[in-house]
């Protein structure tokens, strides 16, 4: 039976336990504990199809991956619940169930935390219900003095109520709308393996620079006014974490893979997996990142067109020629700022978007094109996309390149040439360049040929400044060429000493 099948079927015996009529108490969880352990491979199996999914996948497919998987995440969060509250109101039998308690809250923990990773995964914002959810389970945990106490939760796997709890808050305090939807789950799947070095305690302390309500009334986040004179207030942060993620990171480095004991590559993304411990680094150093730029609230209609074709054509001006533009979208700025904009984008377009497509933006009543990347994206309740836009630079020049030798190997680019983008930086250097490139052509090794304004420059490279699915952004050395032979064979010209 294919997994989305077993899965939906699994989530209606969970439902059927909650109203079942002289089911035990104790015979309850021996049930809920045999669909848990029989579910998580096929949860898992539904889980990558959707992370994974391809141009080829329908939407409607998509949709049925995430309501399967967000349903049964529900469905065992208030299987595990109904086990608790038969024991908080003395259900005859339910006494069985007090040596069970701790590894019942660990995983009702669990399963809501799942469903705050899915709503990061599907970009749309955490019900306040979970929230408070969260923050009650904690309370029991306390209230029996249950928090610190080691429990087998599956398996071999030790964890806490604590744990536990904080792993679901760090992940909200994370950033997740700046990574792309696997990283979420790499984010999703590291976290908990962190648990134990993360700090949570009564007051603000070192360590703990984030603050959550327990009533609900307000989501995980920095401390502001907002929580003064509220009662029940937990502060948590990374504690030692910063300094075991940063070893992870060197270890990874050193040996070209993460240590035996960490699981981080289930989707076979190294580049993402790496990217991801990057970007945590950075949000749980004690001062992690701040805007660059105020923003200021700001309204203005702009163009926007997708994918790295058209992305080249119109940042290089080649619309000029021809002006029909077949994914041109009409966005409204939010909020703008010297690095980028804040844009609305409404729920009959859009449906490409992703952390990290590349873009072109025109302004209204401009003619040129900027380049841009999406940063951060989120969906309102009417399925609009706010998203965070940064501007690579504000225009660019096609320019053709090749490689520098025909005898490198490696390199992507068609020995004929290929266009790219030259992209204007403001004050220019004239020693350096950066390019726009497609994905896979920039290389550490090679150097390449530029052909821009009746001349020709030759292009050392310096970085990799980033890369994305359609596009590299390279960072060159730029001189002018001043010796060129002919090749011998094909007219190609080959510069001297490569």
């Amino acid at each position: 039976m294919p997994a989305l099948a077993v899965l939906n079927e699994i989530c209606g015996y969970l439902d059927a336990i909650k109203t079942a009529d002289n089911l035990k108490p104790k015979r309850a969880l021996e049930i809920i504990d045999f669909l848990d352990s029989t579910a998580a491979p096929v949860v898992r199996r539904v889980t990558d199809e959707y992370l994974l999914a391809g141009p080829r996948v329908t939407k409607f497919r998509h949709g049925s991956l995430a309501s399967a998987a967000e349903s049964y995440w529900a469905q065992l969060f208030e299987a595990y619940r109904v086990c608790i509250a038969s024991y908080q109101i003395g259900v005859p039998g339910a006494s069985s169930l007090k040596a069970e308690l701790a590894r019942i809250v660990c995983r009702a923990l669990r399963a809501c935390s799942m469903q705050f990773t899915w709503a990061f995964l599907r970009r749309i914002s955490v019900q306040q219900q979970l929230w408070r959810e969260l923050g009650n389970l904690y309370q029991l945990g306390e209230s029996m003095r249950l928090t610190k106490s080691n429990t087998s939760v599956y398996g071999n796997t030790e964890s806490t109520i604590e744990r536990e709890f904080c792993s679901a808050l760090m992940l909200a305090v994370s950033a997740p709308d700046a990574l792309a939807t696997p990283q979420i789950q790499i984010a999703a799947d590291l976290i908990p393996q962190l648990g134990a070095y993360f700090r949570l305690t009564r007051t603000p302390e070192p360590g703990s620079t984030y603050v959550a309500d327990l009533t609900g009334e307000l989501p995980p986040g920095r401390l502001t006014t907002v929580h003064k004179d509220r009662a029940q207030l937990r502060y948590f942060g990374p504690g030692k974490a910063v300094a075991k993620l940063n070893e992870i990171i060197a270890f990874w480095s050193q040996h070209d893979a993460p240590p035996d004991e960490l699981h981080l590559t289930r989707l076979g993304d190294v580049a993402g997996a790496k990217a991801t411990l990057r970007h945590l680094s950075r949000y749980w150093d004690m001062n992690p990142p701040e805007r660059r730029h105020a923003r200021r609230h700001y309204k203005e209609r702009i163009t926007v067109i997708h994918e790295y074709e058209e992305v080249l054509a119109g940042v290089a001006g080649l619309f000029l020629d021809s002006p029909f533009v077949s994914n041109e979208e009409q966005w409204e700025i939010e909020d703008l700022s010297e690095a980028g904009f804040g844009a609305l984008v409404l729920a009959d377009c859009g449906d490409w978007i992703k952390v990290g497509s590349l873009i072109a933006v025109q302004r209204e009543g401009g003619a040129s094109w900027a380049p841009g990347v999406i940063r951060r994206m989120r969906l309102d309740e009417k399925q609009n996309r706010h998203v965070g836009i940064e501007l690579l630079s504000n225009g660019g020049s096609g320019v053709t390149i090749r490689a520098a030798s025909p005898a490198a190997t490696g390199n992507a680019i068609c020995r004929r040439g290929e266009l790219s983008v030259l992209l204007s930086l403001g004050a220019p250097n004239a020693e350096q360049a950066t390019l726009l490139m497609r994905a896979g052509q920039f290389s550490d090794n090679h150097s390449l040929i530029a052909h821009a304004y009746d001349r020709r420059y030759l292009l050392q490279p310096i970085a990799l400044v980033e890369q994305g699915e359609e596009f590299d952004l390279g960072r060159f050395q730029i001189s002018v060429l001043a010796k060129e032979v002919l090749a011998s064979d094909d007219n190609e010209t080959e510069l001297i000493g490569e």
